[in-house]
């Protein structure tokens, strides 16, 4: 049994700046398909067509690593995650990252960072340096140090 519902939702586009692009947000109406399977939102919500379009979005990255060890319980945490798409910093760019470590010893941390610029590594590709510090959890904190993988890596 499908039942339709009148929805309005508010979309907040990010449209890269390097191709002609900008930040707008869109409201709009349309009928929220909800069925046993799940629920369906048709493509004309989005304007969007399957067809292959230049897009607006731009590049991420991969990224995995370990925090440093706590020595007074000792341990550390992995983790691992995807990028934000790439923000335009300077004559180079940046990306955000955001996530949870691995749950060890009875807790985890939020691993949060803004990259550092794109460094090249050949072949026209890059990958991107990080350091931090994570979330304060269970009385302690870890530090974290790695490079992002290569963006794109078959193409």
């Amino acid at each position: 049994m499908k039942i339709s519902l009148p929805i309005f939702k508010e979309f907040y586009v990010y449209s890269n700046p390097l191709n002609a692009c900008s930040y707008y947000k869109i409201r709009r109406s349309f009928d929220l398909s909800i069925s046993k399977g799940g629920i369906a939102v048709p493509d004309e919500v989005f304007d969007c067509k399957r067809e292959e379009e230049q897009s607006c979005q731009t590049h991420v990255h991969e990224y995995l690593g370990s925090t440093t060890i706590f020595e007074e319980i000792p341990h550390n945490h992995r983790f691992a995650g995807v990028t934000s798409e790439a923000i335009p910093s300077g004559n180079s760019h940046v990306h955000q990252l955001l996530g949870n470590s691995d749950f060890a010893v009875g807790h985890l941390h939020e691993v949060g960072a803004r990259t550092g610029p794109a460094i090249p590594v050949g072949g026209g590709k890059h990958v991107h340096f990080v350091n931090g510090t994570t979330t304060l959890d269970r009385g302690h904190v870890h530090q974290f140090t790695f490079a992002t993988l290569i963006e794109d890596p078959i193409d």
